[in-house]
């Protein structure tokens, strides 16, 4: 079996979270989502207004992007095994 970061952070669910760190984790990482999603609207909104991005908006957006879709696969691995039996 190939273990990536979803399958470790699977791992870790099942045997070592007690439920309660869990809710915790998930809440922090979807506030995490949510600021986020906040930097990356404000430079798209800029965009759609046809205003150029800067070389430092430029250099924010990329690794907030590719961080905030690490965050939501995390976060539905996470869902999925805090819902297990």
């Amino acid at each position: 079996m190939e273990y990536n970061k979803l399958t470790c952070i699977s791992q870790f669910f099942v045997f070592l979270c007690p439920r309660e760190m869990a809710i915790d984790m998930i809440a922090t990482t979807t506030a995490n989502i949510h600021d986020l999603d906040a930097e990356i609207n404000v430079i798209r909104e800029r965009i759609k207004q046809g205003i150029a991005m800067t070389e430092g908006e430029l250099d924010v957006y990329q690794p907030n992007v590719v961080r905030r879709e690490t965050l939501h696969d995390q976060l539905t691995t996470m869902r999925v095994e805090c819902n297990r039996p």
